[in-house]
């Protein structure tokens, strides 16, 4: 029986340890499958909560992205995954599984960060695509130091879920224990806790493949964006290059800047602003601290654009126009700078100012032609007006004065025996009357211009006997001290009418002067000037006020009793006739000046007639 019994106990317990076996196993399927149910399922999906949480952060982080670098930005697709990633902020302050999350270390804080950077850069995100690179980068520079604060709230959501599932394990294993035998409970609790561990760690791996894989991709973008950046920055139309504002250097170039500065791109990164810079800027300032001011501009938010002269290695100044922007570095001050050659802009801005200088000039010379004309005419007119009175009544006048005269005469010699006073009355009848035949002359003499008689004279030889024939009153002293040496065309009679009444204006002039004291004295002198002669007239009289020397060369206009104001003006008729002119010299002290300028004789030229209009013609 023994071994019979023996066989049946062994029977029995091993029907025992089966039936206890397959209980147990029941039990504890039914433990485990509860447990994974309402455990697993739920802290699984606090790990995928934080994923998905993970992942909308990134795909937000790319799109902004796509906006800085310019690269086929989508703005509703931009907005929308702005609205999702909201949508996940509001489904972990009220839904369960969200309430769940925020129970991690650090997730509460880490939701409010997010949701208050949201807040900030929404209206950015709304203005998509006006708004500025400047303002979406700091957006995605925000959200991108959101990135490790997720990704550890992740990994804290799988360290929870590890820590719990064991914790529920060890639960099951001592309810197994008080249900089964020792043996069995920890032959199913090992077996159990081995497949476990070889399930998460499974998992486990899994889990990193998959973060290695996100890894890479984000890697590979990175330097898919370092590589479309790169390609802007060296195809640009513009010479760009960064600067490293703590080191003074330049760290990126392109080929435009190198071709500027006229040395290598690598010689370039070598370098930096006041290398190619002079060491004073237009305005005068020193370049060095102009560099230091503008680019703490840039550092400080601001996106200076100003003009700038550069200077190549051959020593080559170039005008500039520069823009600096801030670029995004962490721990780095870094500077964008653009720079555009504006050398052909300047030349034509210079030219532009030349011609607007020129057309100034033509204006000025134009108006100066237009009053000269108007002047002319006004002449003309008052000439023409001259010439009908003079026709009329030059004529009627000679008659009757003829008849003065004679019949004074005749009354001095009749009555000059018994009465004195006769003669001296009928003397003074004569002087009037031929003053008054003078007079009549010159209007003749103005309105009637004659034809010159061109002749080469010996002007210094002429001046002098014209001057010595001249009358004038014995208290004044003439000096006439010619040393040109010149030969000039003139018509001898016709200029000597300009001696005379220059002569006699200067005479005429310092007599009637109230109060005229001192050497009454006329000066006169001529000298070559290059291919001119000028011949000066000056007296010590009172000379002319300022406000009467634009108006005595106008006929008509005289400030003597006697006078009918034709003389200056005939002085300037006749020599304008030979092509020259005549001017009243600015006063300088007592007296007046009249300088007379003429064309000097050519060598070969012939005597010439003059017509009336100035011009010359073979005699």
């Amino acid at each position: 029986m023994k071994p019979r019994f023996i066989r049946l106990a062994y029977a029995a317990l091993g029907a025992g340890i089966l039936i206890s076996a397959v209980g147990v196993y029941g039990v504890v399927s039914g433990m485990r499958e509860a447990a994974y149910r309402a455990q697993s399922e739920f802290r699984d999906n606090i790990v995928w909560f934080a994923a998905q949480f993970n992942g909308e952060l990134a795909a937000l982080t790319d799109a902004l992205h796509d906006h800085v670098t310019g690269v086929q930005p989508d703005s509703q697709a931009t907005v929308e995954r702005f609205d999702v990633f909201w949508s996940r902020l509001d489904s972990a302050r009220e839904g369960a599984l969200g309430r769940s999350f925020l129970r991690l270390p650090g997730a509460a804080e880490t939701v409010a960060d997010a949701a208050a950077t949201l807040r900030e850069f929404e209206s950015t995100v709304l203005a998509l695509p006006n708004a500025t690179s400047d303002e979406v980068g700091r957006f995605v520079g925000a959200l991108r130091a959101l990135k490790p604060r997720l990704n550890e709230l992740t990994l804290a959501a799988l360290a929870s879920r590890n820590v719990d599932v064991a914790a529920e394990h060890r639960a099951q294993r001592e309810g197994a224990t008080r249900l089964t035998v020792l043996l069995l409970g920890m032959l199913v609790l090992g077996t159990s806790l081995v497949a476990l561990l070889l399930l998460e760690r499974a998992k486990v791996a899994a889990l990193g493949r998959t973060l290695a894989m996100r890894v890479a991709e984000r890697t590979a973008d990175l330097a898919e964006s370092e590589d479309r950046y790169r390609t802007l920055v060296t195809h640009a139309p513009e010479a760009i290059v960064v600067l490293d504002a703590e080191q003074g250097k330049f760290i990126e170039a392109n080929e435009n800047a190198a071709r500027l500065f006229g040395v290598s791109r690598e010689r370039v990164l070598e370098c930096g602003p006041g290398d190619f810079s002079p060491p004073l800027q237009p305005d005068g300032r020193a370049s060095a601290e102009l560099v230091a001011e503008r680019v703490a501009a840039a550092l400080a938010g601001e996106v200076p654009i100003f003009e700038w002269l550069h200077q190549n290695v051959s020593g080559e100044r170039i005008p500039c126009e520069i823009r600096l922007v801030r670029l995004p570095a962490a721990g780095r001050s870094l500077v964008r700078g653009s720079i555009t050659d504006i050398s052909v802009r300047k030349r034509h801005e210079l030219e532009l100012a030349r011609h607007r200088e020129r057309l100034e000039e033509l204006v000025e010379e134009r108006t100066r032609e237009l009053e000269t004309a108007q002047r002319d005419l006004l002449r003309a007119e008052r000439l023409a007006a001259i010439g009908q009175l003079t026709g009329t009544v030059s004529h009627e006048l000679r008659n009757p004065l003829a008849t003065i005269h004679t019949s004074s005469v005749v009354l001095a010699k009749r009555l000059g025996d018994q009465d004195p006073s006769v003669v001296r009355i009928a003397e003074r009848i004569t002087r009037n009357v031929e003053r008054c035949v003078g007079i009549i002359q010159d209007l003749l003499d103005y309105t009637r211009v004659r034809d010159l008689e061109l002749r080469r004279v010996d002007f210094d030889a002429w001046l002098r006997a014209t001057v010595a024939d001249i009358e004038v009153p014995d208290a004044v002293t003439v000096n006439c001290d010619p040393r040109s040496g010149a030969r000039v065309l003139i018509d001898p009679e016709r200029l000597r009418q300009v001696m005379v009444n220059l002569i006699d204006n200067a005479a005429l002039s310092m007599i009637e002067a109230p109060g005229a004291e001192g050497p009454l004295r006329i000066d006169i002198t001529a000298a070559t000037d290059g291919e001119r002669l000028r011949l000066r007239v000056a007296d010590s009289g009172p000379g002319i006020a300022e406000e009467r020397r634009e108006s005595v060369f106008e006929p008509l206009y005289s400030t003597r009793a006697f006078g009918v104001g034709l003389g200056l003006p005939l002085v300037r008729q006749i020599v304008e006739q030979h092509g020259g002119r005549v001017e009243l010299e600015p006063a300088a002290g007592h007296g007046a000046a009249f300088v007379v300028w003429l064309a000097l004789a050519p060598a070969e030229v012939a005597p010439q007639t003059a017509s009336r209009s100035g011009g010359t013609t073979p005699a």
